[in-house]
């Protein structure tokens, strides 16, 4: 009889001693969020303002580990990790307080350009994109070297 009730106490122990490890309330994940501000036109030669806010739901981030702006020509970027791509432009963000994060650019050329955000912030990374149209776009050979690339990429 001793040893039940001696083995009722420890697993009655062990029960307790694992419940106060556990959490009632369960801490929900937010993730890193990024609203990119990008034109959807500009013309050849204009300076055009890039604005990032960053935020943890409600939270703005004052003080993210990196933000930098990338942009390239559309199509004309390669197809890698690594930001070390030639055929792209790379420039760290100003940080403006209140989760605001900018930057300015200007084009020389007419054609569609790609601009991404790279935001690392609390051990999270994210880099949404946008793109703009500069002064007359792509050229309709160049859209269509587009569409034929899009569609061999699919087709893969």
């Amino acid at each position: 009889m001793r040893k039940k009730l001696l083995s009722f106490f420890i697993i009655m122990l062990i029960l307790v001693l694992g419940a106060c490890g556990a959490s009632d309330e369960t801490e929900e994940l937010t993730p890193l969020e990024v609203d990119l501000q990008v034109p959807e036109t500009a013309d050849v030669g204009e300076t055009i303002p890039l604005k990032a806010t960053v935020g943890f739901g409600d939270k703005k981030v004052d003080d993210a580990d990196d933000v930098e702006f990338e942009v390239w020509e559309d199509g004309e970027k390669e197809d890698t990790l690594s930001m070390d791509d030639d055929s792209t432009d790379k420039f760290d963000a100003d940080n403006d307080g209140d989760g605001v994060y900018s930057g300015e650019i200007s084009f020389d050329k007419d054609g569609v350009f790609v601009v991404q955000v790279h935001v690392t912030a609390e051990g999270l990374h994210t880099m949404p994109l946008q793109k703009v149209t500069v002064g007359e776009g792509a050229s309709e050979e160049d859209a269509a070297e587009d569409d034929q690339k899009d569609d061999e990429e699919e087709g893969k």
